[in-house]
């Protein structure tokens, strides 16, 4: 005899699938970053690059400014707002610019190098609706579900 599913809780179970292979994704990724810190140790510094760069139309100019707050790192750049699924693919993992072509970055991967400085990265800026934002992006944990959990602690009412 067949199961009738709820719809919503087929939809939650389905979410948390999702994120669950995402974080599955996230954790590998970082995993071999780590492994190979090596090679991948002075990626991050090109990889905001290309964000920034990423950040504006083709043929427009994009300024950056990096310096040293305290103990701290700070990047800055003068790109365009963020879109509310870039903020989605950064915390869930993923990329929006597949589909464009005179975009750097397309693979969703480049940003976890910055989790090589520290597993904890505080993001702000600017969504297109004009509201700012403020969000840390905890990577921290060695397992699926807490990579997922960090996922999970944010929600769009936080930014």
């Amino acid at each position: 005899m067949a199961r009738n599913f709820d719809d919503r809780d087929l939809e939650q179970k389905k979410m948390r699938v999702l994120v669950s292979n995402n974080a599955q994704t996230i954790l590998d990724e970082l995993t071999k970053l780590i492994n190979y810190r090596d090679k991948f140790m002075k990626r991050w510094l090109w990889e905001l690059l290309q964000n920034a760069k990423d950040s504006v139309a083709s043929g427009e100019q994009v300024r950056v400014k990096i310096g040293l707050a305290g103990n701290q790192l700070v990047f800055m750049h003068s790109g365009s707002a963020f879109s509310d699924d870039e903020i989605i693919h950064l915390i869930y993992h993923g990329s929006t610019k597949k589909d464009f072509e005179d975009m750097t970055g397309k693979f969703g991967t480049g940003f976890l190098t910055t989790h090589l400085l520290s597993r904890q990265v505080w993001i702000s800026g600017l969504l297109e609706s004009g509201q700012w934002f403020n969000f840390c992006l905890d990577r921290r944990g060695d397992t699926v579900q807490d990579i997922y959990n960090s996922m999970e602690r944010w929600h769009p009412g936080k930014i």
